[in-house]
């Protein structure tokens, strides 16, 4: 048998041929595509199954954000003539029913909860555009004292929920930018994300699996916790908790530290995001509502027990959202609803969330009185 012999006059050996073998008879680009192809194939089917079946499916895998994507596209389109919307945070979230609100306004109302949780003055901000060109008849806020407060950060899940949603292209061209990283509660990094393309919000939210897992887990474990319903714009959640005793002091206790944190540089800055919405939406051809958030009835009382040095602030706070209130009632003819008494304790399900019975009995108040 022959024994095989390099060009150099060396004996090759036998053996199994490695891929270093492969690599050094091919090169380095061969071993490259070889080694590489299969991988570049398999992130692009891993980015097409994103893209297309995971978001479609799941949204951002966490309902609050996902919502935000939701009344984007409830958006894209102009809302019936003489429609009633409302916008807020989670006060309005768990405590507008649209169609107990529709129902004691009067006949052919018609009224769209787009409130989101976290839905603060930043983001606001964001979203009033588009909600000014669906055209709606009005636009109540519900605003309690913590919306004049320092303005609340927006963080990057809820940016790029935004871009998803398509509410920077409803901004107003032309003069001073709508919004910049300098605008009250943005920052660079949420500016990029609220200004993302489309491909890059949907591949920020890669993360989408994980959290619909960790959603669901917490709706399973924490006691009260209901997901809402994104595209339910009549009556996407409900508080199930029932706070009470040393529980509820404690929540109306961390209420008050939140006010006073958010307060102890005045309301200015607070109060001029506020009324640059109220203008907007006066401006838009909306007629601007806004509603004083039911007040807790053990809120004043527990505070003079727990914090009696900070019992004035608090009845401070109270009549300066009330002021302002009447003030934007006389510059942009601002409807004022003034529901701070309207529910009794049965009617919330912690410090400043009503429950189910609360959320019917405000959204029949709120009725009323805009039908009137």
């Amino acid at each position: 048998m022959s024994v095989p012999i390099h060009t150099d006059g060396s004996v090759a050996t036998a053996g199994p041929r490695s891929a270093l073998a492969f690599g050094e008879r091919r090169g380095a680009v061969a071993a490259f595509l070889f080694a590489g192809v299969p991988l570049l194939v398999g992130l692009a089917i891993a980015l097409a199954l994103h893209l297309k079946v995971v978001l479609p499916e799941l949204g951002t895998g966490a309902s609050d954000v996902t919502r935000v994507i939701a009344v984007g596209e409830l958006l894209d389109t102009p809302l019936d003539p003489g429609t009633v919307v409302f916008v807020g945070d989670s006060v309005s979230v768990e405590g507008i029913d649209a169609r107990l609100v529709a129902e004691a306004a009067g006949p052919g109302a018609k009224v769209r909860n787009l409130a989101i949780n976290g839905g603060n003055p930043t983001e606001l901000t964001v979203l009033m555009p588009k909600v000014v060109a669906a055209r709606p008849a009005k636009v109540v806020f519900t605003l309690r004292p913590r919306s004049l407060g320092e303005p609340i950060a927006l963080d990057n899940d809820k940016a790029s929920a935004y871009a998803l949603g398509g509410f920077a292209k409803a901004w107003p061209s032309g003069g001073e930018p709508w919004v910049t990283w300098k605008s009250p509660g943005m920052s660079e990094a949420a500016m990029e994300h609220v200004l993302a393309s489309e491909f890059e919000a949907q591949r920020y939210f890669r993360t989408a699996v994980v959290n619909t897992i960790n959603n669901t887990f917490r709706s399973k474990l924490r006691k009260g916790y209901v997901p809402m319903t994104p595209s339910d714009f009549d009556s996407p959640a409900e508080m199930r908790l029932s706070l009470e005793g040393a529980r509820l002091d404690k929540h109306i206790s961390a209420l008050v530290d939140e006010y006073t944190a958010a307060m102890k540089d005045g309301t200015s800055i607070g109060e001029g995001v506020v009324e640059r919405l109220v203008a907007q939406v006066r401006a838009g051809g909306s007629t601007p509502v806004i509603v004083l958030a039911p007040l807790h009835p053990q809120l004043l009382p527990a505070v003079v027990k727990a914090h009696p040095e900070i019992a004035a602030a608090v009845a401070s706070w109270q009549a300066s959202l009330a002021e302002f209130a009447a003030r934007m009632g006389k510059a942009y003819g601002a409807v004022v609803i003034d529901a701070s008494a309207a529910l009794d304790e049965s009617g919330f399900a912690d410090g400043q969330h009503p429950n189910e019975k609360g959320r019917a009995a405000l959204s029949r108040y709120v009725g009323s009185r805009l039908g009137s």
